[in-house]
């Protein structure tokens, strides 16, 4: 058979030639970098240039791939592995897109909302969260995009759709989020009940509510070598946004971000806001687990 890439067209054929070459080295090391991601339990560092090489690589392989198929010749002649194309291709496209957005996505897990009114007195609790929210509890209502409830000074909440009493509002969600790792907190896993104990406190937390905060987060750090721990700040406000009537005198919202880590590292601390209680005070804390 002629070698296509001497035919007068061979100029052509070598452009085509080139793009599924580069197209296919950038997603095969896009799927290896993914599974590697996940193999060290890290995300990625640039997820947004990384999103770019794939879409990249995906038009170029494809691209590439319909010109050849056109022409009836498979394309590259065999420099590093057999051309995929059509299906085959199609299934590596779809498994690093989907191992991209599941490294990327930012799991919010059990935001809780305290109401402290100064006296008995109807709120009504709006979440624009810019995300998927998985789970609410009590149940949100859809006309309201929120909760309205009757607040009680020692934080006890009844809902006024099913007349129930409730210690707090919770939600979930999943989304994605740029959290900022220029600053925080790193922490030897058996140390980490000792610096939530400590750190809590000057965020505005009581000790009933640090210590829920602590009993649901500390079983899932204290296996860890180390932990990477940060609390966000507008990261975390810009993109679940709160609206509460009556407007509250003192908001608190403690956002935790944190990741294991195999080794310590070096960075700045984080410096953390002193917050003081008065009037109507609503408080809010969560947290997720990066990868």
């Amino acid at each position: 058979m002629k070698n296509p890439f001497k035919s007068k067209d061979g100029e052509k054929q070598s452009l085509i030639r080139l793009a599924v070459i580069a197209g296919r080295t950038s997603l095969i090391g896009s799927l290896f970098l993914a599974l590697w991601l996940i193999k060290t339990n890290q995300e990625p560092k640039y997820p947004r240039v990384y999103f770019m090489i794939v879409l990249v690589g995906c038009f170029l392989w494809l691209a590439g791939s319909i010109a050849a198929r056109r022409r009836n010749r498979l394309v590259p002649d065999k420099p590093v592995i057999e051309p995929f194309l059509g299906m085959p291709a199609l299934i590596l496209i779809v498994i690093v897109v989907v191992l991209l957005l599941g490294l990327c996505v930012t799991s919010v897990a059990k935001p809780v909302i305290y109401l402290y009114p100064e006296q008995q007195e109807d709120v009504l609790v709006q979440l624009d969260y810019i995300g998927k929210i998985t789970a609410e509890y009590p149940a949100m209502d859809p006309a309201l995009g929120g909760w309205k409830v009757t607040a009680f000074p020692d934080g006890h909440l009844v809902d006024t759709r099913d007349g129930r009493q409730y210690s707090y509002l919770f939600w979930e969600g999943d989304g994605r989020a740029d959290w900022d790792w220029s600053t925080g907190f790193v922490v030897k896993g058996s140390d980490t009940r000792q610096f939530l104990q400590d750190t809590l406190p000057k965020l505005g937390l009581t000790p009933r509510e640090y210590n829920e905060f602590i009993v649901y987060w500390y079983p899932k750090m204290q296996g860890n070598r180390y932990n990477l721990i940060h609390f966000a700040g507008r990261e975390y406000t810009n993109m679940a946004p709160l609206t509460i009537t009556p407007t509250p005198d003192t908001v608190i919202r403690v956002f935790m971000v944190w990741k294991p880590l195999a080794a310590p590292i070096s960075l700045p601390e984080q410096p953390l806001p002193q917050v003081e209680r008065k009037g109507f005070t609503v408080v809010e804390w969560g947290g997720s687990e990066e990868r």
